[in-house]
């Protein structure tokens, strides 16, 4: 029986290593992606019409679903710890959660909105009125969404400090 758990546990560590390797590649190829297929911006126009490109799409889509895939890692580390520290276990868990669905939430607007619906319309505007009032309501988005990452950072703090401090405490014993 003991060898059945271990195996159980062992397949969670991997699938969560997996998961984390998944979103560190994803992290890789947007780099990539910033460094070598999309164009360098001259202003907000060419900001908003980079979302027209396949290859900022496939970026986007790529790293929104590997933070999702976050969620996997979280939870084993905090099953590893809810018998001997239940609460930071639970609170690791809920602030990672949180920043997941704050990140989630934020790329999604960014994405089918922004990216699909905005950058549609600025590139069909005909009239210099209609460009300008696209352009205006995109940098309202940017603004917004430096407001945003300070609550998204801030989430994720407690989580990583919950898990870390967890780790500390361990002083070297296998829990």
């Amino acid at each position: 029986m003991q060898v059945i758990c271990m195996n159980e546990t062992g397949g969670r560590y991997v699938l969560a290593d997996l998961c984390v390797l998944s979103f560190i590649l994803a992290q890789t190829f947007q780099a990539f992606a910033y460094w070598f297929w999309i164009p360098n911006s001259h202003g907000p126009q060419d900001d908003l019409l980079i979302y027209l490109l396949r290859v900022d799409q496939i970026r986007a889509l790529l790293v929104m679903g590997t933070i999702l895939l976050l969620i996997v890692p979280y939870t084993v580390i905090a099953l590893r710890y809810r018998k001997v520290a239940p609460i930071a276990s639970l609170l690791g868990l809920i602030f990672g959660a949180a920043f997941i669905g704050f990140e989630m939430s934020a790329r999604s607007i960014d994405f089918f909105v922004v990216g699909q619906h905005c950058a549609h319309q600025l590139e069909s505007a005909a009239a210099s009125a209609d460009r300008e009032a696209i352009l205006r309501q995109f940098s309202m988005w940017n603004d917004l969404m430096l407001g945003w990452n300070f609550p998204l950072r801030f989430v994720v703090l407690p989580g990583v400090m919950h898990i870390c401090r967890r780790n500390l405490k361990r002083k070297g014993r296998l829990v």
